[in-house]
């Protein structure tokens, strides 16, 4: 694996600082110290979202939430419903 390093200016804090950059994925936006308040954060939007969906549906029950989207038959069914 080709470890690459690149010089990137913080989207956060608009400091320089150097990452290194593995072979398949994108080099970080962010510095070392932003990196991890911007992670706490945007996890505590999704725990806070997750909560809220939960409380609309009366406590989060399976029962309670809407019906999930996506295929509604296994493939090579031949369009019979899936056994559930």
């Amino acid at each position: 694996m080709a470890v690459k390093q690149k010089r990137i200016t913080c989207a956060r804090c608009g400091e320089r600082e150097t990452v290194t950059k593995g072979e398949r994925g994108p080099a970080s936006i962010y510095c070392d110290l932003c990196r991890d308040e911007v992670k706490r954060e945007q996890n505590a939007l999704r725990a806070q979202a997750y909560r809220q969906r939960k409380a609309s549906y009366g406590g989060g029950s399976a029962f309670n939430a809407p019906p999930r989207s996506g295929r509604r038959f296994r493939r090579g069914t031949q369009g019979r419903p899936a056994k559930v």
